[in-house]
């Protein structure tokens, strides 16, 4: 399942956010910039209406004016009894003015549209179609009944509308600029403001697994705050729950060595009392039962001890001197099984470490690899150096296993179930556990194409 990413989800909610919010901005911009050029239309007809009015009442008002204005101005003749005067500017392509008196029309401006006669005062949008090209009007009339006329101001909308286009541009060109603006700053206030998290995140990460004290966070942000009181009341009952587990089996082990040692102490007796060959055969399953128990409640002392927080105290360590003290002290169980154990030379080889703790990983080794070889075969140990750092191999002949068991041999009570095999699954758990204290490496695999088991330590 795929994992969603918090970092991925607020840059998703916050562009989305800035995206939605620059188009309404756009879509209000386009809107208010349209009513602001009605607007501006609007107003600007009504000024024009104005002017217009002023100009024709002064003409009207004065004889010779008014006189002048018909004979001079009105120079080009129309059919239907409209008349064209001249104009000014774009002589009507964008303003144009009409003038009913006198009943006929002016249009004032020679490329000036003629607009329909009033039928009512205020604000007309006309069609003109000229040339197989429709233009739109907006068409202010007004009547001056003083002079009997009527009044026609309009304006080009398609000239407006495409003024009216350069304005919203104008207006929108910010918010074009703004938007990847925006999302750069999105992007870097995201990243900063994760950055308590990610500083929480890898002071989690480099804990020890053993490490159960309480996390300090003292920057952290008051959203994250309650998950790091929740990991640490976590962390707390982990820790009493594990400091409960350590102590149950250190004081259970403890107290089952005792009659453990008097089981076998009286398990002994008999054997040297009694003759019938039943019941000595009896006391020898019970005998070896009574050692395996023992074993196990051995193992787990040395597991209750290894499981706290401890600082070892490592010192150097001849790694072939602690070999052969080991076999020494483990030889009868190879005697017992016939085998042959095959030990280097001393090379002078020393590591750094805790020798109580070293001892206790080679001998684990080394029973787990006496107990499991088959009987009379060889068990073979080395010592070697590779670049800077000292390995340690133990290879004995065995049948081989299943691939599927060799990712369990390190767990605590497995057993792979060969023949002839006394352990409860301990040995090897805790190799694996004084080799990661001192920060060395195990593998396990097989010796050889024909089976057999190889255990091998790197000490770096």
């Amino acid at each position: 399942m795929m994992r969603s990413s918090l970092r991925k989800r607020l840059l998703f909610i916050l562009l989305s956010l800035t995206l939605v919010s620059w188009m309404l901005a756009g879509l209000v911009t386009v809107f208010v910039a349209k009513e602001l050029i009605r607007e501006q239309i609007e107003r600007q007809l009504n000024e024009y209406m104005d002017i217009v009015q002023h100009s024709m009442a002064v003409i009207l008002a004065d004889p010779l004016l008014n006189q002048y204005y018909r004979e001079q101005n009105l120079v080009q003749l129309a059919e239907s009894g409209i008349r064209r005067s001249r104009g000014f500017g774009s002589e009507g392509q964008d303003q144009a003015i009409n003038l009913w008196f006198d009943s006929s029309q002016v249009v004032v401006g020679t490329q000036a549209p003629v607009f329909p006669p009033p039928t009512r005062e205020g604000f007309v949008k006309w069609e003109q179609t000229k040339g197989g090209d429709d233009t739109a009007w907006s068409v202010l009339y007004r009547a001056a009944p003083e002079h009997d006329i009527w009044l026609a101001v309009g304006v080009n909308l398609n000239q407006a509308t495409q003024l009216g286009l350069t304005t919203i541009a104008y207006a929108v060109l910010p918010l074009l600029v703004v938007l990847p603006l925006s999302v750069i700053a999105l992007l870097w206030g995201v990243q900063r403001g994760l950055v308590p998290l990610n500083r929480l995140a890898a002071s989690i990460e480099i804990r020890q697994p053993q490490a159960l004290d309480p996390i300090d966070s003292p920057d952290a942000m008051s959203e994250v705050q309650p998950v790091v009181t929740a990991i640490n009341r976590l962390l707390e009952r982990l820790g009493r729950a594990l400091e409960s587990e350590r102590r149950f089996t250190a004081n259970a082990a403890h107290e089952l060595q005792t009659p453990l040692a008097a089981i076998k102490a009286e398990v002994q007796r008999y054997q040297r009392q009694v003759e019938d060959d039943v019941t000595r055969d009896m006391l020898v399953r019970i005998s070896e039962r009574v050692h395996r128990a023992t074993d196990t409640v051995t193992q787990l002392l040395t597991l209750a001890r290894l499981d706290p927080d401890q600082s070892l105290v490592f010192e150097t360590v001849d790694l072939h001197e602690l070999l052969i003290d080991v076999i020494a002290q483990e030889g009868s169980l190879a005697v017992d099984r016939r085998l042959d154990i095959q030990v280097p030379e001393h090379c002078g080889v020393s590591i750094q470490g805790n020798r109580s703790w070293l001892q206790i990983l080679v001998r684990n080794l080394l029973i787990n690899a006496f107990r499991h070889a088959n009987v009379g075969s060889t068990v073979r140990v080395s010592i070697q150096r590779e670049g800077g750092s000292h390995t340690l191999l133990i290879a004995n002949d065995c049948d081989p296993m299943p691939s599927v068991q060799w990712q369990c041999l390190t767990h605590r009570f497995y057993t792979a179930g060969a023949s002839g095999s006394s352990g409860v699954g301990l040995g090897l758990s805790i190799a694996q556990r004084v080799i990661d204290l001192h920060g060395a490496q195990l593998s396990l695999s097989p010796w050889n194409e024909q089976g057999g088991f190889l255990a091998k330590v790197v000490f770096r």
